[in-house]
C-alpha cells in the first residue's frame, strides 16, 4: 500500500481495497502493460519488477472510497474503470494534480495530452481545462451532489 496513494486516500473515507483487486491489477498490466499517455511499455520476464520500481500504476477512474461510498464496489475491479498510466501521468491525468480528485474525463484527456511528458501537459492550456471539469474531494460533496453523482455513474458504468 506505500505505492498505491488511492488506497491511501481510500483508507481515510475508512474503505481498503477488496480482496480482489490484486488479480484484476495483475489481469490489467497483461492487457495493458503501457502507460496509455506515453506509451511507456513493460513486458517480459522482469516486466512486474520495473513497473513496481518505475511507478507504472492501474488507475481507477472512479476511485475506490467514491465506489464504497456511492455502493458501487463492483467499479473497483471493472476493467471498465481501469487505465494504466505512468506514475507522472497518473497524478496528473488521473487526478489532475491532486490524489483527493479525481477526473472523470481520462479517456479524453489521454487523447488530448498522448506523446507529452507530464511537464508539457502541466504547462498546456489542456491541463486548465481538464482541471476545471474535476471534481471536488468527495467529503465536500452535497447530498444532491451525490445523488446526481450516482446517476452519472450509472449511466457511464451500468451494473453488469
Amino acid at each position: 500500500m506505500w505505492r498505491d496513494p488511492d488506497a491511501r486516500v481510500g483508507q481515510a473515507y475508512g474503505y481498503e481495497r477488496g480482496k480482489k483487486w490484486n488479480r484484476a491489477r495483475r489481469l490489467h498490466l497483461r492487457e495493458q502493460p503501457s502507460c496509455v499517455a506515453c506509451k511507456k511499455q513493460y513486458r517480459g520476464f522482469l516486466g512486474w519488477f520495473v513497473r513496481l520500481w518505475t511507478g507504472t500504476v492501474v488507475h481507477q477512474i472512479i476511485p475506490l472510497h467514491i465506489c464504497f461510498a456511492l455502493d458501487r464496489p463492483d467499479l473497483e475491479t471493472d476493467s471498465r474503470n481501469l487505465f494504466t498510466l505512468c506514475a507522472g501521468h497518473h497524478f496528473l491525468i488521473g487526478h489532475l494534480g491532486h490524489f483527493r480528485c479525481f477526473n472523470l474525463y481520462v479517456k479524453a484527456t489521454v487523447i488530448r495530452c498522448f506523446g507529452r511528458t507530464p511537464q508539457e501537459f502541466l504547462e498546456s492550456p489542456d491541463f486548465e481545462y481538464f482541471a476545471s471539469k474535476g471534481y471536488k474531494p468527495f467529503d465536500e460533496w452535497t447530498g444532491e451532489e451525490m445523488a446526481e453523482f450516482r446517476q452519472k455513474l450509472d449511466e457511464k458504468f451500468p451494473p453488469k
